[in-house]
């Protein structure tokens, strides 16, 4: 195959974990050995820290955790997000809920939340440019056309201060508060640092949750050591977690991780039920067992029984109707009163 040929075959895969353009994919291989180059050491301590806030989310956007692609860079990394989703009935904006989930504020006497040492470097149209006191890096959050970091930051803080919290993203220096919470809770704040090659890398393969997962919904939290990944798709699509597997760990353009132990109910006796749930749990770590972390995926599939959006929702969001009818079928009459009863039988309790 004549090389520009091959460019733009793996400008096509590429697109594939970060979600970007393939001409953008294209120009950084041209320029670059690397398919998806790995960040430096105190940039992918950073990505990790706000992946593992991001990762929080439990809204229902147009991509899984509400990111729509990556532009991944050797020292930073943009973080193209999307754009507003419903909660409870009012339009919910992705860049509001971002700088909620990073950037840092302190409860007095009681802990800090966000990315410890988190600060704000920059404001430019859409973008928001991130970094840490000590380690440095840089990650930018480009909002969606028309996004005023500005005055979101502004209202943010007001709203903090009148509720007796304390904003922290703006200070040159590191607070009482963080210094605190750093002694108290250090084994969690360092968490994200220590296993930064696999924030890192999930952050900058993220639109593998998108374009290789059938999963409408997508979540994460940390649990007794484990980076957990809880993935839903809807019953009768097929659960293809052997797929998402492959490319993640892919040995060219994946993470360098192996299985370390699963269980799967793909073929369990209930498992054609749709009044089910069947879950597929698989346990991840790094080829080298010396290197620190394991992520955890959680694939479940969920039938009419169980509480599931209005796939209106996602499309009102933004989401590609291509990817909606991919992963959330339209339900049938019958389902819809088996999902309704539930819901009220539930609702009732």
């Amino acid at each position: 195959m004549p090389a520009k040929g091959r460019i733009a075959q793996r400008a096509r895969i590429r697109k594939t974990f970060t979600g970007e353009s393939a001409q953008h994919a294209q120009e950084q291989l041209l320029s670059s050995a690397e398919l998806i180059p790995a960040a430096t050491d105190r940039q992918a301590a950073l990505e990790s820290q706000v992946m593992l806030s991001l990762g929080g989310g439990r809204e229902y956007w147009a991509h899984p955790l509400g990111i729509a692609s990556v532009l991944p860079f050797k020292n930073r990394i943009i973080i193209i997000l999307d754009g507003a989703t419903q909660s409870y009935g009012q339009p919910f904006e992705m860049n509001l809920h971002a700088a909620q989930l990073v950037l840092p504020y302190a409860e007095p006497e009681i802990q800090v939340n966000g990315v410890i040492g988190l600060r704000v470097s920059g404001m430019s149209g859409r973008d928001l440019s991130l970094t840490h006191l000590e380690r440095g890096g840089e990650v930018i959050l480009r909002g969606v056309k028309g996004t005023r970091w500005h005055e979101i930051l502004s209202e943010l803080k007001d709203n903090y201060r009148e509720a007796g919290l304390v904003p922290l993203w703006h200070l040159d220096k590191q607070s009482r508060h963080e210094i605190d919470h750093e002694n108290a809770y250090r084994k969690i704040v360092n968490y994200g640092t220590v296993i930064s090659w696999l924030g890192s890398g999930l952050l900058r393969r993220v639109a593998l949750w998108h374009t290789a997962s059938t999963a409408y919904t997508t979540s994460s939290w940390k649990s007794d050591g484990d980076w957990v990944f809880e993935l839903d798709s809807y019953y009768g699509i097929g659960n293809d977690h052997g797929k998402f597997l492959s490319l993640l760990m892919d040995a060219k353009w994946g993470i360098d991780l192996k299985v370390e132990k699963y269980t799967c109910e793909c073929k369990a006796p209930w498992s054609s039920s749709p009044y089910h749930m069947k879950a597929c749990y698989y346990y991840l770590t790094n080829r080298d067992s010396s290197i620190p972390g394991r992520l955890q995926l959680r694939f479940r599939t969920l039938g009419p029984a169980y509480e599931v959006q209005d796939r209106e929702q996602f499309l009102e969001a933004g989401a590609e109707p291509s990817w909606v009818d991919r992963v959330y079928p339209a339900l049938r009459k019958d389902e819809k009163a088996s999902t309704q009863s539930s819901l009220v039988s539930r609702r009732s309790k």
